[in-house]
């Protein structure tokens, strides 16, 4: 049995991302393509994650670098 992709679920795997390393479309379209087992195109993702109003990986890594959460090693 397939499972049904949410909304919830797809902001999940933004929000339980390693901060210093975030998911890149790429990273979320295997991770949900392992999980749920359904073939996408990275442009789907990145529609789905524009949609939601989540920033790409480079924004994220840089809004979670002034939020504090990366340590300045």
């Amino acid at each position: 049995k397939q499972k049904s992709i949410n909304q919830s679920s797809k902001q999940n795997l933004i929000k339980n991302e390693n901060r210093a390393k975030p998911l890149s479309d790429e990273a979320i379209m295997a991770k949900i393509e392992d999980e749920f087992n359904i073939k996408l195109v990275r442009r789907t993702i990145t529609k789905y994650r524009k949609a939601l109003n989540i920033a790409s990986s480079s924004e994220r890594k840089k809004l979670y670098a002034i939020q504090g959460w990366l340590n300045d090693d």
